[in-house]
């Protein structure tokens, strides 16, 4: 799942069954941007220790929470490509928020408060810390206007792996190298239709945030018998605490803030933007009809 889809909570909860263990840090992006880094000790993101637990204990695995995993390649060749090089066997969690808000998400947790004031990026405000739910709209309307023409022009995949579009956005503060509010990196469709070619569908457990949300032990009970992974003891207290907690456990609760609603006309102009890519992305993981739409916009 990409940033701001509820990684660092589900990272949490899945690293406290006794049987995985944790990669040092949550996030290694190795695949998209450790692999083929010049400094050999930049590639040596996992826990040693870990590691060899993991050798030691066949019934043990690591987990690697990294968000960018899932938009992100190198030249031509998907992170999708190299994994199935190396990992064939690999599985895949995908737990995928309303697009609409993750976007309106996106924009706040890296705009404002890490890029405090610096026009054109984010304009002052009472609060101080700039952004608006108006400059957002402005954003996200020259931003679709864009990816649109780019899918018009080269075709979507190839514009979804474009960085301007799934790194940084066109439209804001590509100039300071800093990502804000990127609509790309909710077109989901796109990017798992890449890791579908790779791998057998077996091999990827994808939901929404709200269903994990709605019922956080159950799903945790199919995303363990998913991994294969023995059952949880009733009378392990500590994990099915951890285990039932919701969005509890951020570790970058520092960036996290309340911010203004949206507008209604942004929430409009996303939604029409996402809506056909949701309907795709229902049918490429087959989505079962008793569990009605992904988002109920859909319009299924």
């Amino acid at each position: 799942a990409p940033q701001k889809s509820g990684t660092t909570d589900m990272f949490d909860r899945i690293t406290s069954h006794r049987n995985v263990l944790r990669g040092v840090p949550k996030e290694p992006m190795f695949w998209s941007k450790t692999l083929f880094s010049p400094d050999a000790a930049s590639r040596s993101v996992f826990n040693l220790s870990s590691v060899a637990a993991a050798v030691a204990n066949p019934g043990s695995m690591l987990l690697d929470g990294s968000a960018n995993t899932l938009y992100l390649r190198w030249g031509t060749c998907t992170t999708a490509e190299l994994i199935r090089r190396f990992q064939p066997d690999a599985k895949f969690i995908s737990v995928l928020r309303d697009p609409v808000t993750r976007t309106y998400s996106d924009y706040w947790f890296f705009g404002p408060r890490r890029l405090p004031l610096q026009a054109p990026c984010y304009p002052d405000d009472d609060s101080g810390t700039g952004g608006s739910p108006e400059h957002f709209h402005d954003f996200m309307r020259r931003e679709v206007a864009a990816i649109r023409r780019c899918f018009a022009a080269r075709g979507e995949e190839d514009c979804a792996y474009d960085r301007k579009f799934n790194t940084y956005g066109t439209t804001n503060c590509q100039d300071l190298g800093k990502p804000a509010g990127r609509p790309m990196v909710s077109v989901y469709e796109l990017y798992l239709r890449s890791f579908f070619r790779q791998f057998d569908r077996k091999n990827f457990l994808v939901a929404t945030l709200e269903e994990v949300n709605t019922d956080p032990t159950g799903f945790m009970r199919r995303l363990f018998r998913f991994l294969e992974l023995p059952e949880v003891p009733a009378n392990d207290t500590e994990v099915w605490h951890r285990l039932r907690s919701t969005g509890k456990t951020a570790s970058n609760h520092h960036v996290t803030r309340e911010y203004p609603p949206m507008l209604r006309e942004t929430r409009e102009l996303l939604q029409e933007f996402f809506r056909p890519h949701n309907e795709r992305l229902e049918a490429l993981v087959s989505w079962e009809e008793g569990r009605g739409p992904m988002w109920a916009y859909n319009g299924r």
